[in-house]
Parts: C-alpha cells; structure tokens; sequence
C-alpha cells in the first residue's frame, strides 16, 4: 500500500482461507507483518532495520 492509497481489501484474523477458498484457491503460505520483518529487513548483524504495519501479511495461494 502507498502513501495515501486507500484499502481495497481488508480480512479480520483468520478469514483468509474461507475468502480464497469461495474463488477456488488454497493458501501455500501465510506470513504476518513480523514474519516479513524476519525474513526480510535484517541485516547482517541480525538487526530489523525496516518495520511493516502489524495490520499487514503476505498470502501465497494457488487454484485448485
């Protein structure tokens, strides 16, 4: 999301899996805000330099 651009689509906790599944998509992968902060604004000390909107996450899903 950008700097003023406004929600289009937001699921409460736990709601994902039934949205997608009404399209035919199963999910792969769910990460939330702190997942995405592990696994990518560490550096190389181990350190989190880059912070994410705990109201956000990251889906991987595939049709079925």
């Amino acid at each position: 999301m950008f700097q003023g651009e406004g929600w289009s689509v937001a699921l409460e906790e736990g709601e994902i899996e039934d949205f997608l599944g009404t399209y035919g998509f199963h999910i792969e992968d769910h990460s939330s805000a702190q997942e995405l902060e592990e696994r990518y604004f560490k550096n190389r000390e181990g350190e989190i330099v880059g912070r994410i909107n705990a109201t956000h996450s990251l889906a991987t899903a595939v049709k079925e």
